[in-house]
């Protein structure tokens, strides 16, 4: 194979999963706001996420397959310890106490 043609599918690669990690990022923000609420926390779960993710995998050394799913347990954690207290806000409020995590 030629060098050329391993660098184009190596680059068209990773604009495949940029595309789909923003896409399903864009798709959790619409299903947050069709239900009338405007959180912008999702970034910062997904952010939590990607960073426990990669701690797991380059400093413990653990495989990949296991650290994705135990990469989940921060985010959940967080989410817990952030969303107890803004359980009843909604509207504005809900985006301003929300958006010191994004």
């Amino acid at each position: 194979m030629p060098i050329w043609l391993d660098d184009f599918l190596w680059t068209y690669q990773n604009v495949v999963y940029a595309l789909g990690v923003n896409g399903l990022l864009g798709l959790s923000m619409y299903v947050v706001l069709s239900v009338g609420q405007l959180s912008l926390g999702q970034a910062a779960f997904m952010g939590l996420g990607a960073y426990s993710s990669a701690l797991l995998t380059l400093k413990l050394h653990l495989p990949f397959a296991i650290a994705l799913p135990a990469s989940t347990i921060a985010p959940v954690l967080f989410a817990l310890a952030i969303g107890t207290p803004t359980l009843r806000l909604s509207g504005v409020y809900l985006a301003i106490a929300t958006i010191g995590l994004g």
